[in-house]
């Protein structure tokens, strides 16, 4: 290995000018490999480290010869086990759809700060902020994967660019007289899925550990043991993180509740037979430990679970749009339900709890989090209680009860 100094005549100027290359040995290829001519001597030297670093590594000659398409093939393999499925699926989900009709046929070390800034302006033009965000995350995080462990490159193109501004993602939150109304709905407490709704609204828990339940899940004594989870392309998880393997002691009549609904699912299995064996149906029952299933057995997913919810709402509320149309008021006890969220639930369970004056750690390990994760995404506490807290504390500064009995005196 050596620096090897090499002289022209320029062109330009006729004044004879030195160039440095760094010039390597490999001993696996039996070639030299020669760096760009430097107009630096110690330009060249730190060459020759980059290249004595490369054939160390044995990436000499994957340098600039992998295209995009073959880096996130690459990716996705090595990461298919890393990630959540639901998560992976959705990065595979952004790269066919945004990155791969512009960087597949591109090589990996051609691709600059300025492909990524253009790709980023235009991504902006047709998408919401959170959809460009999570597309040039992806973009990061494979080119990151391209300098290690690969080590096709020696920089990232996208870490110098913007991010587009998210705004956050207002919630509504029903409070405990909303969804005790809702409960109390016929059309929902008559819904096949009612035991779903009210274990979502009386524990917080998300919608894929509901559909997850077991009919192992309960245990004596009103004990609700979670380990798995379901998610929306039909199979079984680990649940979103270890915290989430959780023991929760039910309030004894939503505990009864999924007695009742594990009675329920025998008979419905028993139905289903007879109707099989009849020919009235063409499948057989499927039979499995999950607790809320379909008539033929098939689990129920989050996104159905979602879907169901959703059209609960809306249903009662044109039910309660045609009456009012016809007789020009609303029955007695009877109002419009605002649109939520399934997950809203979980929101809805954290935000109430806290209110009522419920110990956060406890709230936190019912809910399967972190006590900080839960006050910061969970808890919504609104204009009102913001008045109400600053209110009561401008109250102690300026004493207004003592001011207000003292003008009472003296008229």
């Amino acid at each position: 290995m050596a620096i090897i100094e090499k002289k022209y005549v320029s062109k330009k100027t006729g004044k004879e000018i030195s160039k440095y290359y760094a010039c390597v040995y490999n001993p696996m290829t039996g070639k030299h490999i020669w760096g760009k001519g430097r107009e630096k001597r110690k330009d060249a030297v730190k060459d020759e480290a980059d290249i004595l670093e490369d054939i160390e590594k044995g990436t000499t000659e994957a340098k600039g010869k992998m295209k995009f398409k073959d880096l996130a093939k690459l990716w996705f393999d090595s990461t298919e086990t890393t990630y959540a499925e639901s998560t992976w699926k959705g990065y595979k989900g952004y790269y066919n759809a945004q990155l791969a009709p512009v960087f597949d046929d591109v090589y990996v070390n051609k691709i600059t700060p300025t492909h990524i800034q253009e790709f980023k302006n235009e991504l902006s033009k047709k998408y919401k902020p959170a959809t460009v965000n999570k597309t040039l995350n992806l973009l990061s995080m494979m080119m990151d994967y391209a300098i290690k462990p690969l080590h096709i490159i020696k920089y990232n193109p996208c870490k110098e660019i913007k991010r587009d501004k998210v705004e956050t993602p207002e919630h509504t939150i029903w409070d405990e007289q909303t969804i005790g109304y809702f409960l109390s709905l016929e059309s929902v407490v008559n819904s096949d899925y009612y035991e779903m709704i009210v274990l979502s609204f009386t524990t917080g828990l998300r919608p894929g550990e509901v559909c997850g339940i077991s009919t192992k899940s309960l245990k004596k004594d009103n004990l609700l043991s979670l380990y798995r989870g379901y998610n929306k392309y039909g199979n079984i998880t680990d649940m979103k993180t270890a915290g989430s393997h959780r023991p929760i002691m039910l309030d004894p009549f939503v505990y009864n509740l999924l007695k009742q609904k594990l009675d329920k699912k025998k008979k419905q299995k028993e139905t289903y037979t007879k109707k099989y064996l009849k020919g009235k149906v063409p499948y057989p029952y499927k039979d499995n430990d999950f607790l809320f299933t379909y008539e033929d057995g098939t689990p129920i997913t989050p996104n159905s679970y979602s879907r169901a919810f959703r059209k609960l709402i809306r249903n009662h509320n044109a039910e309660l749009k045609k009456i009012e149309v016809e007789k020009g008021k609303l029955p007695t006890g009877f109002y419009y339900l605002p649109q939520v969220r399934l997950y809203d639930c979980r929101h809805s369970f954290a935000t109430n709890n806290i209110l009522s004056g419920e110990n956060a750690k406890t709230v936190a390990e019912i809910m399967g989090s972190r006590v900080e994760t839960i006050m910061r995404n969970y808890v919504h506490v609104g204009r009102t209680t913001h008045q109400a807290t600053l209110s009561k504390y401008s109250g102690k500064i300026f004493n207004f009860n003592e001011i207000t009995e003292k003008n009472n005196t003296v008229s």
